[in-house]
């Protein structure tokens, strides 16, 4: 059985889980134990892996390989993974589904060879990720914390398309047995508290010029709900708040947010760019209004207890002073 590799490195980090999380409930967790090459194609579709038990799973019509090396990178024992398509790759159920614990820590180290990889815990196959890769060419640890409850099932998937890599061990410990929170109860809630346009102005309207701020938004979103929100970072540096032309789809931008604690907020300014793909339409007509909208978690990856709440505006917009270019 190979030594758990995570807590030499970070034995900060470590002595602190050490005290809450409990011993790891995956099987074959070092991936010492090998099998034959496995393959699978289509979607949805399941099948084995060389490292029995973790199975595989394509969400997305691909084909995904694996295969179990005794060495690579200075590692011993590791499978090796490569798929076609996004959100494919390994799988282990642990617990039967609607049963496990409240919370768990889930951590893998991984070696990217293409692409990025996630890893999540969640409930029969209700199951995103909570860590993501951040390069490829080197052994990294990835870890985060379930975000479905109860927990059951872990995976160590493709993120956001085909992938190659090897994992040489993974982990979930229990931090939680603690009752899953009623639904609608104890989750954050995100909500523009504040939008307004603040530049550029008279008497100095900007550049209007591609790669140029032609409209300034302040943006302030609050949690309003009984439990901390995610931060952009624990979602894969993705933004939580945009500001979005209503006249014009991909017209806007957007910002990355703190995790915020319940009754929290957070003030960022959201610059809109010159619209190299479409000039004109920002400045014709002269008289041409432009409707923006502020909008909490565009991309739906916060679970709330109120999805409903997330857009604030209007704010109708003049052409960018400074337009046309003269």
């Amino acid at each position: 059985m190979k030594k758990n590799l995570l807590c030499p490195v970070l034995l900060v980090l470590c002595l602190a889980i050490s005290s809450t999380a409990s011993a790891n409930v995956l099987s074959n967790a070092d991936f010492s134990t090998g099998g034959p090459p496995t393959s699978i194609t289509g979607a949805p579709v399941p099948g084995s892996s060389a490292a029995p038990p973790w199975s595989t799973w394509n969400n997305s019509a691909a084909t995904t390989t694996t295969n179990h090396l005794a060495t690579f990178a200075g590692r011993s024992g590791v499978i090796h993974v490569k798929t076609t398509g996004e959100s494919n790759g390994l799988v282990q159920v642990w617990a039967p589904i609607n049963t496990g614990p409240s919370k768990v820590l889930h951590s893998a180290v991984v070696y990217v060879v293409s692409g990025k990889v996630g890893m999540g815990t969640g409930n029969g196959g209700n199951t995103g990720f909570s860590a993501y890769t951040a390069g490829t060419g080197k052994w990294e640890t990835i870890r985060g914390y379930n975000t479905v409850c109860p927990a059951n099932e872990t995976i160590i998937y493709s993120a956001g398309g085909p992938a190659e890599f090897y994992v040489d061990f993974a982990s979930v410990e229990v931090v939680s047995q603690a009752p899953c929170p009623v639904d609608g109860q104890n989750k954050p809630d995100l909500v523009i508290e504040r939008f307004g346009f603040i530049g550029p102005s008279a008497p100095a309207p900007g550049q209007c010029t591609p790669g140029s701020a032609v409209y300034i938004f302040s943006v302030t979103v609050k949690n309003i709900g009984t439990a901390p929100s995610p931060s952009s970072a624990a979602l894969g540096n993705k933004a939580l708040v945009q500001v979005m032309a209503q006249d014009k789809p991909g017209w806007g931008n957007g910002a990355m947010l703190n995790a915020l604690a319940p009754g929290a907020s957070q003030t960022v300014n959201i610059p809109v760019y010159y619209l190299v793909a479409d000039p004109k339409f920002m400045w014709t007509p002269d008289t041409v209004v432009h409707p923006f909208m502020a909008i909490a978690d565009p991309l739906g990856l916060v679970a709330e207890s109120n999805e409903t709440n997330n857009r604030r505006g209007p704010i109708n917009m003049a052409k960018p002073l400074g337009c046309p270019p003269q």
